[in-house]
């Protein structure tokens, strides 16, 4: 047949899962990462997370440093599914390494090296002009071996430097 439809289908059920967009980076926190994180959303005044919310472990890097940073999450707090343009998901959640909690921004964004700056460079240069209002940019990079695909997920992870937001 020559259904623009039924060749979509078959190609997509040839895709690998990662092709497909699932994240392969993403998987679920050990028993005392979640006690961590659930300890720490429980002292936080302002945001609230359900005790019985799904909770998931996710990694940065920062594109600078290249240190890996790793991350419990809630459920997200704002998404937004596009079928142009970025795919962006946010998310409250935990820094293992400090236990305070940041707000992760997760998307996928056109990778044009040099051409778009990327939102991590406009936190860093934003942070060193000491801009008022502006988080704290704690890591921001590329996630995964995704360079050879056209849209490239980034984490963009800025800190409150407290537990209030």
């Amino acid at each position: 047949s020559n259904s623009p439809l039924a060749e979509f289908l078959y190609r997509y059920e040839h895709l690998s899962w990662e092709l497909r967009g699932h994240d392969k980076t993403v998987s679920g926190p050990s028993r005392e990462e979640e006690e961590i994180a659930r300890r720490c959303f429980r002292k936080c005044k302002s945001v609230r997370v359900s005790p019985k919310a799904f909770l998931t472990k996710r990694f940065g890097i920062d594109g600078k440093t290249r240190k890996r940073h790793c991350f419990v999450t809630s459920e997200a707090r704002v998404s937004c599914h596009n079928l142009f343009g970025p795919a962006i998901f946010a998310f409250v959640a935990v820094d293992l390494d400090t236990k305070k909690l940041v707000w992760l921004r997760d998307y996928w964004r056109a990778f044009k090296p040099g051409e778009i700056p990327t939102e991590g460079s406009i936190f860093r240069r934003l942070n060193s002009e000491k801009i008022e209002h502006i988080p704290r940019l704690v890591c921001s990079g590329d996630v995964g071996d995704l360079a050879a695909t056209a849209p490239q997920q980034s984490e963009n992870i800025m800190s409150s430097d407290s537990t209030q937001f």
